[in-house]
Parts: C-alpha cells; sequence; structure tokens
C-alpha cells in the first residue's frame, strides 16, 4: 500500500465521521462540522497538523467547507454500493448463456455478463461511471429429476471512476460457487448457492488543498474477499 501522510491520516479519521453521519448529512458537511475536532488530534510536526493550521488561520470564512469539500468524502459511499453489488442506480445490462449436454444427466454451461452504470450525484454519493464484467463456466448435474447440483468457476472485474476526481475504483475476483435446485412441485422450486471468491482492488484517492499547493493521489492494492 502507498499513502502520503496527509491521506493516511486524513482517512483514518474522518472514515468514522462519515459511517456515523451519512443518514442524516453529506460527509462534507459532518467533515466541516466537525474539523476543528479533527484538527485537534493531529499531532504537531506532521502535515495533518500544518495544513490544518492553514485552514483554520485562513481569512476565508468557507476554508473549512472547502477543505472538507477537497477531500471528496461523497466517493466513500458510491464505492461502498458497487462493492456490495447494489444495482438500484440503473446498470444496463448485457449477458449471454450457453449450455451443452454431455451425458444424459450431465451438462456444460457457460455465461458472460455485463453492465454499464452512470449513476448521478446526490447529497450523500458522489457521481461515478461504472462497468462490471463476469464470465461463469462449470457442471451442472441432474442426479433426480427433481434436483439439480452445479459448480462453477467464476470470474468477476469492476472498474468505477468518479466524474468530480481523480478518484477510481478497479476490482477482480476469482472462486468457486455452488449450486443446488429442488423442483418440490409444480409450481415451487427452490433455488439456493453458495460462493467462495478472492481477489484484489486498486483504489485511489485524490486530496486538494485550499492553499493552491498541487494534489495529492493516494494508492492502496488491498487483498479483497467475497462470500
Amino acid at each position: 500500500m502507498r499513502a502520503s501522510t496527509i491521506q493516511t491520516c486524513m482517512v483514518g479519521l474522518l472514515v468514522a465521521i462519515v459511517v456515523g453521519t451519512a443518514h442524516a448529512q453529506s460527509g462534507t458537511d459532518a467533515f466541516t462540522a466537525r474539523f476543528d475536532a479533527v484538527c485537534a488530534g493531529a499531532t504537531l510536526g506532521l502535515a495533518l497538523a500544518a495544513r490544518c493550521a492553514v485552514v483554520q488561520t485562513s481569512a476565508n470564512p468557507d476554508a473549512r467547507l472547502q477543505a472538507a469539500a477537497f477531500n471528496h468524502l461523497e466517493e466513500l459511499p458510491g464505492a461502498g454500493r458497487l462493492n456490495a453489488g447494489d444495482a438500484t442506480s440503473g446498470p444496463s445490462d448485457d449477458s449471454t448463456r450457453a449450455r451443452t449436454e454431455i451425458a444424459p444427466k450431465l451438462a456444460l454451461f457457460a455465461s458472460l455478463t455485463g453492465s454499464r452504470i452512470q449513476r448521478s450525484d446526490n447529497r450523500i454519493a458522489a457521481a461515478f461511471d461504472a462497468n462490471t464484467f463476469a464470465f461463469t463456466a462449470g457442471l451442472d448435474w441432474h442426479p433426480a429429476p427433481a434436483w439439480q447440483l452445479g459448480l462453477a468457476f467464476d470470474h468477476a472485474s469492476e472498474r468505477q471512476d468518479f466524474r468530480d476526481s481523480a478518484g477510481k475504483l478497479d476490482a477482480h475476483y476469482n472462486g468457486l460457487i455452488a449450486l443446488a435446485s429442488w423442483n418440490a412441485g409444480a409450481h415451487v422450486a427452490l433455488n439456493g448457492y453458495a460462493g467462495w471468491l478472492r481477489g484484489g482492488q486498486d483504489i485511489r484517492r485524490v486530496v486538494s488543498f485550499i492553499d493552491g499547493s498541487p494534489d495529492l493521489a493516494a494508492s492502496a492494492s488491498p487483498d479483497a474477499r467475497r462470500t
């Protein structure tokens, strides 16, 4: 993981504020209201303390608001929505499926699925463009007329670009998914699946400053798991 001192301190101190207040106000509003409290925890001599001093001594009455806005905290909920697979932001989906019988009770199947998401900004989440892609291939077995069991390999990738900054999120996952279906009757069927996927993310966040200093971009590449 690579991160500037300022970004590391800011994000660590601010995530709790955003999570605790997102239901009522934006991350920018929450940070503006508690700017002095956050800066009170800055260690003297470090970059965070120096940046806090610039804002707190500024003659601009909106200095705290601008400093909060330059952290682009509204990007955090948007990244969370995509990671959670929330499709309520209006995706456009394309999918292709194929299935081939290789024995009386056994078949091979494969599918390709892609989606494009364009989300407008609102009070809580920043606007972003995103696309997702998934490839699944596996075996489908019918041990009895009412039962269908399957095991599949799944690869998924996601890319998210925020429109108001250079922030982005790229993610990829690989793993196995077990499938089961039972036809209880002519009009009732029970279906279920369980999957274990592992992968990683490439994340970039950008922070600007009210004194005109160059923007700072921090990158991180954490491991990621889905169950």
